[in-house]
């Protein structure tokens, strides 16, 4: 490691992280957008934040006015996506897609889906709309390294958000350790041994 060329420490607060609690939600959807998967599935993307009465209010919206890095985004916990139509059956919709409308026409009173409208027009009437949603630990792993974060595990309607139950964590299969025969035998006589 370079020793530094001076001793003083740059000036400025270290932040503390506090993640996304697990749990029900009360959320606003900021944008919704038609999105193309890398196959070729129509989907929506679906960006929000928490909710002005929620626990962790304006949660996304703060951490990214926090970020000091010239390339910040939107976080990725703070958007998902959703599959329109049932991939074993390509006349019906996706029980993801219908659990998305049900949510928002329960949770904003007087709200109804104007299934006439197509792309950005049938997307753009469901911002600013209230929704619920349940987060769950989400294992993931990256340059080798496993991690759990708090991740939208599925949306909700505003009723359902207290009493949501906490979701059992998504982990990744167990790596299965390598048996004994794939390790080298070593030759133990005394000359090789490093004591005596």
């Amino acid at each position: 490691m370079r020793k530094p060329n001076s001793s003083e420490v740059k000036s400025g607060e270290q932040r503390s992280y506090t993640p996304p609690e697990v749990g029900g939600h009360y959320m606003e959807l900021l944008n919704v957008e038609p999105y193309k998967s890398k196959k070729g599935a129509e989907m929506l993307k679906v960006s929000f934040d928490f909710a002005d009465n929620d626990k962790q209010p304006q949660y996304f919206k703060e951490a990214y006015n926090n970020d000091t890095r010239a390339n910040k985004s939107w976080s990725f916990q703070a958007t998902k996506y959703i599959g329109i139509v049932d991939y074993s059956d390509t006349d019906k919709y996706s029980r993801g897609f219908m659990s998305f409308i049900n949510a928002i026409e329960k949770s904003n009173t007087g709200f109804e889906t104007n299934w006439e409208k197509d792309g950005m027009d049938f997307c753009s009437q469901f911002r600013n709309k209230k929704i619920g949603g349940v987060f769950g630990l989400v294992e993931t792993e990256y340059n080798g390294k496993r991690s759990k974060r708090a991740e939208l595990r599925w949306f909700c309607s505003t009723d359902k958000v207290a009493d949501a139950s906490i979701p059992e964590p998504k982990l990744l299969p167990v790596e299965e350790e390598k048996p004994l025969d794939d390790f080298i035998e070593l030759n133990t006589e005394m000359s090789d041994l490093p004591f005596n």
